[in-house]
């Protein structure tokens, strides 16, 4: 990242504790009941337990139209149908996304004819009819930039003219079914992108941007992942929220210096044991960046939302990393970081950051919360580092604080372990990367912080 870069993206964020952009702030999980896994009412339950009131899934394209024009779901699709009508009544608020290739038009490839786009424009203004009033957001296409949701044996002879993974034949799809679903209900909101790990500066991104994206556009989707990269200077929380800035900064300037809403709908962590590669992290782990995240995150004046992948554990077997990224265990056991959502979930949708303070690598971040109750995290470090570790320091928390108490350590995490004590105008705190957490009262005043 250029100093340019670096300077704007600072600028932004002095920006962001300034301005606020309003907008709804979502916290969710991903499901699978498009696949045939996990039951509605179970997650449902949790969900709420949680306060964490979204959910993403999909309906696939070629699992409602089998025939050309006539739609009619499969078993599946008719159980996600039936998930996502009940969702509303539930409580929960749920987030469609429409995916992938059909083989009836442009040979199940991303579509890239004004036929395979007026035919899925169809699809999505089907499903916008039948969930009317029950699903409020719409997501276009699932990592298109990723080539996901493509059989790579239908690689192996495109036509002469398909791109496979062209951004501009993914604004022409968006732009299509946009219409289509704005025509049933021009309330419902379009996330368009859902862009997996754009590692080259959103070079991806600044390509569809470029093309028209937000054009037409109630938001920019994202899938933000690293935890594979333990032991890389890229690995943990910090590093994701670098990203966000630096795409906030992009949308920013593509769209008149106004905020574009931007929706983290995948991030998460593997919890698979074992030597082979890619690596998860220990379950304690996963709890303590999924805590970070969630606190850093709000340094994002335009985000509006994070979904995290995924509810529960895709199988049972330990050291398969697709099967472990879920906040339960395959048995709907709780693991340490579905506890720890769900002890922060209430607080932290409707709180806002009202200060933030730092010294070198270590800071401090101060949220209010519409309840009136303060919360102080604080951690040193930006990476967990070779074993998962970081090196703690030794700091002192200064300002004005009546009271502080323990935030709690139910979840099995270090959540307190880092606190040593508290006077009338400092907190003693022992940081690493993961975050230590502290209620201060209502009116404390944070000014700084001193390395020892």
């Amino acid at each position: 990242m250029n100093t340019k870069t670096k300077s704007a993206i600072f600028l932004l964020l002095i920006i962001a504790f300034i301005f606020n952009t309003g907008f709804a702030f979502e916290l969710g999980v991903g499901t699978h009941f498009a696949q045939g896994r996990g039951d509605p009412t179970t997650a449902f339950e949790w969900m709420k337990s949680a306060e964490m009131k979204a959910f993403r899934d999909e309906i696939y394209w070629d699992s409602v139209e089998h025939q050309r024009g006539v739609f009619e779901p499969n078993e599946n699709a008719h159980k996600s149908l039936q998930a996502y009508s009940g969702a509303k009544s539930a409580g929960i608020n749920p987030i469609l996304t429409l995916s992938y290739g059909n083989p009836l038009y442009d040979n199940g490839l991303q579509p890239y004819t004004t036929e395979g786009r007026v035919a899925f424009a169809e699809y999505a203004r089907w499903l916008a009819e039948q969930l009317n009033g029950k699903v409020n957001y719409f997501e276009i296409w699932n990592e298109w930039n990723m080539g996901t949701g493509t059989n790579p044996r239908l690689l192996s002879s495109v036509p002469v003219n398909y791109v496979h993974k062209d951004p501009l034949n993914y604004v022409k799809l968006a732009s299509a079914a946009y219409d289509a679903i704005k025509s049933v209900n021009p309330a419902d909101k379009v996330i368009v992108g859902a862009v997996g790990d754009d590692l080259n500066n959103w070079s991806w991104t600044r390509a569809a941007v470029n093309a028209g994206l937000l054009a037409k556009a109630d938001g920019v989707s994202v899938h933000l992942y690293n935890a594979d990269w333990g032991g890389n200077s890229q690995f943990g929380s910090h590093e994701l929220v670098d990203r966000l800035a630096a795409l906030q900064v992009i949308l920013r300037a593509a769209n008149g210096g106004k905020a574009m809403p931007i929706y983290v709908t995948e991030t998460g962590s593997s919890t698979n044991i074992g030597t082979s590669k890619p690596l998860g992290v220990p379950e304690n782990v996963q709890a303590e960046e999924y805590a970070r995240f969630v606190l850093e995150s709000k340094t994002i004046t335009d985000l509006a939302g994070i979904w995290f992948y995924d509810l529960v554990n895709d199988g049972t077997t330990a050291a398969e990393r697709e099967q472990n990224f879920g906040l339960l265990r395959a048995d709907l056991t709780e693991k340490p970081a579905g506890c720890r959502l769900r002890s922060l979930a209430p607080f932290v949708r409707q709180a806002s950051l009202t200060k933030k303070v730092s010294n070198g690598n270590a800071q401090a971040l101060m949220f209010t919360g519409k309840d009136g109750r303060t919360l102080l995290a604080v951690w040193a470090g930006d990476n967990y580092g070779d074993g998962h570790t970081d090196p703690v320091s030794h700091i002192v928390v200064t300002g004005s604080f009546a009271s502080v108490t323990a935030f709690g350590q139910a979840c099995g995490d270090r959540v307190m372990d880092g606190f040593k004590g508290a006077s009338a105008n400092s907190i003693k705190i022992q940081a690493g990367s993961y975050p230590t957490l502290v209620w201060v009262e209502s009116g404390a005043n944070l000014t700084g912080i001193v390395r020892q």
